[in-house]
């Protein structure tokens, strides 16, 4: 279940994705930290990846 953004940006991302991406990276950290429950997380995550690409 290692799918996800936080591990790459598009060549020239805009400014709206690099703050995604950024936030992407905090939430995955959490998560690994055990500090967010797993639905939490995935529904952050995929709510994310909609924004990331619209």
């Amino acid at each position: 279940m290692e799918m996800f953004l936080s591990k790459v940006l598009p060549p020239n991302p805009t400014k709206k994705q690099r703050i995604i991406h950024k936030d992407l990276n905090a939430l995955h950290k959490k998560y690994m930290e055990e500090k967010v429950e797993f639905s939490e997380y995935a529904m952050q995550n995929a709510m994310h990846q909609i924004a990331f690409y619209n």
